[in-house]
C-alpha cells in the first residue's frame, strides 16, 4: 500500500515521446519526486491533463512560466498532443516524475538525465546580462496527435 504511494506504474500509449519512451514501454512514476522541490525543464512527467483520452499524459517539461504554470511537449513533436493544444498546466497537475523504465527488458533502467544546453546570455532591461538555458530537443512542429499513457 506505501509503494502505491510512492511509485506509480504507466505503460506507455503512442509515438509522443519517441524516441525516449516507446509506445508499449513500461514506466514508474515517483510520487513524491516534487515533494520537496518544484518540478525543472527537461524532466519527464506524468500529470492529469482533463482535454486529453484518459485524463493523464506523460511529457517533457519545456519550460516555467512566470506564473509557474509548466509548457509540456512531446519529445516527438509531430506526433504529440501536448501544451501547443491544451495550454499551460499548473504545477498541482504534476502527479510524479517519470524516472525508470522496467519494460521492454533490454531497455530497462533509469531515464537518461535530461539535456540541458550551456547557459547563454541575454540582454537584461539594465544592460546586464544573464544566464538562459534550455532543454534539448527538436524544433517545434505544430501537428496534432492523440494519445495517452494507461495507469496500471
Amino acid at each position: 500500500m506505501l509503494a502505491a504511494r510512492v511509485a506509480e506504474r504507466v505503460r506507455i500509449t503512442g509515438p509522443s515521446m519517441e524516441p525516449v519512451l516507446r509506445d508499449g514501454d513500461r514506466v514508474l512514476v515517483n510520487r513524491l519526486a516534487y515533494l520537496l522541490r518544484r518540478p525543472r525543464p527537461g524532466e519527464v512527467v506524468l500529470a492529469r491533463v482533463s482535454t486529453v483520452p484518459g485524463g493523464v499524459t506523460v511529457k517533457r517539461i519545456a519550460a516555467v512560466e512566470g506564473s509557474g504554470h509548466l509548457i509540456l511537449l512531446g519529445d516527438n513533436r509531430a506526433q504529440s498532443t501536448d501544451s501547443r493544444h491544451f495550454g499551460a498546466v499548473p504545477p498541482r497537475a504534476v502527479v510524479g516524475r517519470v524516472w525508470y523504465r522496467y519494460w521492454p527488458p533490454q531497455r530497462r533502467g533509469r531515464l537518461p538525465r535530461p539535456a540541458v544546453h550551456a547557459p547563454a546570455t541575454a540582454p537584461t532591461r539594465g544592460g546586464t546580462t544573464a544566464g538562459v538555458a534550455a532543454p534539448a530537443g527538436p524544433a517545434i512542429m505544430t501537428v496534432a496527435g492523440a494519445e495517452g499513457p494507461k495507469r496500471e
